[in-house]
């Protein structure tokens, strides 16, 4: 073999390994014709999503990947309550499933995801707050929390902590308004070592990340708020207006993942962090996704981060989206 051929095949090999990973990226179709604000999760090992019908009333599905970039439905539950805009997140075996009613009101519904692979809707809680926008909601052991931007304000972010048992309780361990942050678009959050983590984007498109530390005290909570790093991410915004697009969080394995459309570009950025103590360092790393989305969420599926979006980019007069989902790390 000539030294020519050698340094031939040792680029050429280089270059297999370099794009191997966007060859390897399969772009799901879920087949879901959903509203506005669908959420796909991950129970850990099953995927599971969560949207509103052309109706409006709430469907959850169990989907399996299959080759070829196709989707199948393996159980279902429909709910009854009606809306466009939910999010989800599970609880182990518990999906909690967080929207606003038709009087503005949240509501939590609570699924138990069977160890025979189905779907069985356990109970309904009603919150005393109105949400202007979908509330968001983050897994914290038996707890869930939930954060939302408060009805008839001017853009300051509600915050609570409900304790969730499948006898059908769900107790408030903690409720407040943040009043030193205001957002149009909905929040996003996420739990990691001890910390919560909110993110929004504020009415001039900087993107933020609050921490704050979890603290336990017997069966009560309080969360105290600790130091804010700045990120110098801004998110983007149509005609100069308000942000189009609302910032995702995500954590896995001591890992922070932040997602949010950006300024420069139209494009999903997606960034990882390793958090000390609540404090944000330098990111390490940081990939750029897809272009012209106005709603996204990313998720943990098998030991993966995922991304998934809906083709609702000037939609028009449509009620109705497309939802697709990838592998990205």
């Amino acid at each position: 073999m000539s030294k020519e051929f050698r340094a031939f095949v040792i680029v050429f090999l280089f270059f297999i390994l370099l794009v191997s990973p966007a060859l390897s990226a399969t772009e799901y179709n879920l087949k879901i014709k959903s509203g506005e604000n669908p959420a796909v999760i991950s129970s850990g090992s099953e995927l599971l999503a969560t949207y509103a019908r052309e109706d409006f009333s709430l469907k959850v599905v169990l989907l399996e990947l299959k080759s070829g970039g196709s989707a199948e439905v393996v159980d279902s539950v429909v709910l009854t309550d009606t809306t466009r805009k939910n999010t989800a997140v599970c609880l182990g075996d518990i999906l909690s499933l967080a929207f606003i009613d038709a009087d503005s009101y949240i509501r939590l519904s609570f699924i138990e995801l069977t160890r025979s692979g189905e779907l069985d809707y356990i109970f309904n809680k009603v919150l005393t707050e109105k949400s202007a926008s979908a509330p968001t909601v983050a897994a914290y052991g038996k707890k869930v929390f939930v954060a939302w931007v408060v009805s008839g304000g001017e853009g300051n972010i509600g915050l609570c902590c409900l304790s969730v048992s499948k006898k059908g309780k769900a107790k408030i361990k903690i409720q407040r308004t943040l009043y030193d942050f205001t957002t149009s678009l909905p929040p996003s959050i996420t739990v990691l070592d001890g910390y919560l983590y909110l993110a929004y984007a504020d009415n001039d498109g900087a993107v933020h990340i609050i921490p704050f530390e979890i603290e336990e005290k017997g069966t009560k909570i309080d969360l105290i708020q600790a130091e804010e790093r700045p990120l110098n991410i801004k998110a983007y915004t149509a005609n100069g207006g308000l942000p189009s697009c609302p910032p995702a969080v995500e954590t896995h394995e001591g890992v922070l993942y932040l997602g949010w459309v950006d300024y420069s570009d139209e494009m999903i950025h997606i960034r990882s962090y390793e958090p000390t103590d609540g404090i944000l360092t330098i990111h390490t790393e940081e990939k750029i996704f897809r272009e012209k989305v106005t709603h996204f969420n990313i998720y943990e599926h098998k030991g993966n981060i995922w991304v998934s979006w809906i083709d609702d980019y000037n939609p028009g007069s449509r009620t109705t989206f497309t939802t697709y989902t990838q592998k990205v790390w």
